[in-house]
């Protein structure tokens, strides 16, 4: 069981277990010097390590010399790290490192080995969308279409998707679309606030306006509004059609 509290006696044995038992480390490793040297002291500080931080790994020799970390102990750190980022991302986060043992860091590399590149690429791809949200495209709101009755839903309804995809908004067009990760969690916040601001702004209609005011305020307010008026807009022709079919 993970401790309630993490204290600093839990956070250095955390750190020494990895060492011995999932890294299984001799006592002689290099990587132990390089840690020590460089004051990584507990599990919290390997956690915090960036690429950066394990690519300058280094050790005093008996010279007193700095001598750089071989490639090769580095992608240990990297190995534990991918290991743990593997779980948090299957939704079986590690909340003790002291659980893990050296089959489980095995398991990972034989069995997942290939995603250690991928979900790093993936998290920097991701990372470089939220950066560049604001300034990757010219965005317009006045662009996008104004519902006045939903009589007008069709034609609404066509230019308003042309202008979500256009402006790079269509996963609210998705209802079934769930972020996963902290990035695509933020981005899509941030799109629906952007989205919200529009409805506001265009939703003339009085159920429009009652959907807007049921959704505001959630996450997620611009999807859910998106999927309402959907149903109501749909219903409400096939409703026009039946009434003009059974006049003719």
């Amino acid at each position: 069981m993970a401790p309630k509290t993490f204290t600093r006696t839990s956070a250095k044995d955390q750190f020494s277990h990895v060492l011995d038992n999932v890294l299984e480390l001799d006592p002689a490793d290099k990587l132990r010097d390089a840690l020590d040297s460089c004051g990584y002291k507990t599990i919290l500080d390997i956690l915090s390590m960036n690429e950066k931080d394990i690519e300058d790994l280094a050790y005093e020799d008996s010279k007193q010399k700095w001598v750089p970390l071989l490639r090769g102990s580095q992608v240990k750190i990297r190995s534990f790290l991918g290991l743990m980022e593997y779980r948090s991302k299957a939704g079986t986060p590690v909340l003790d490192a002291t659980d893990l043992t050296a089959d489980d860091l095995h398991a990972y590399l034989t069995e997942y080995r290939h995603q250690l590149g991928t979900v790093i690429s993936v998290s920097k791809k991701e990372e470089q969308l939220e950066r560049d949200y604001d300034k990757s495209l010219k965005r317009d709101p006045s662009l996008f279409p104004t519902l006045k009755d939903f009589k007008n839903w069709d034609t609404y309804h066509r230019s308003l998707t042309i202008q979500l995809a256009a402006q790079d908004y269509e996963s609210i067009m998705d209802a079934k679309y769930k972020p996963s990760t902290a990035h695509q969690k933020r981005l899509f916040k941030r799109q629906n606030r952007t989205v919200l601001a529009i409805f506001d702004n265009t939703l003339k209609a009085d159920k429009a306006k009652e959907i807007l005011r049921e959704h505001q305020g959630e996450d997620y307010a611009a999807q859910l509004i998106y999927r309402d008026l959907l149903k109501h807009g749909t219903e409400s022709t096939r409703a026009s059609i039946s009434s003009a079919q059974l006049l003719t």
